[in-house]
């Protein structure tokens, strides 16, 4: 059986491979790592805004999506304000309770700390 042994070469910048026998094949881009990819969202984001809002200039396109997102929120976008609010805030955290017995003892605890609000919410505890 013969040996498939051949150089390939990568030329750099470039999406192709070049094949001993000087074919060149597409290679599509080359893929980034996660600390690549965070720096080339650092440095689009931190380009200037070069737009025609006045409350924009002067600002980077991050600072400038900041004061949209609060202008919009401003004029009534829910949306915005809840991304906002999320943002600044941070998301509510989600209560899980994870109950065991039946589903009148769960109902008992839940009716017995209602009715006494200094009560742990605990509808097991007896």
């Amino acid at each position: 059986m013969e040996s498939l042994t051949t150089d390939i070469v990568y030329p750099r910048d470039k999406n192709v491979a070049i094949l001993a026998d000087g074919v060149i094949v597409p290679m599509g881009p080359k893929s980034l790592s996660p600390s690549e990819i965070i720096q080339s969202i650092r440095e689009i984001v931190n380009q200037p805004y070069k737009g025609t809002d006045p409350a924009k200039k002067g600002k980077t396109l991050l600072d400038a999506a900041h004061v949209a997102i609060a202008q919009a929120a401003a004029d009534g976008d829910l949306d915005a304000l809840e991304k906002l609010w999320n943002r600044l805030m941070g998301k509510p955290v989600q209560q899980i309770v994870q109950a065991t017995g039946t589903l009148k003892e769960f109902l008992d605890g839940i009716a017995r700390s209602e009715s006494d609000p200094t009560q742990d919410i605990d509808p097991f505890s007896e």
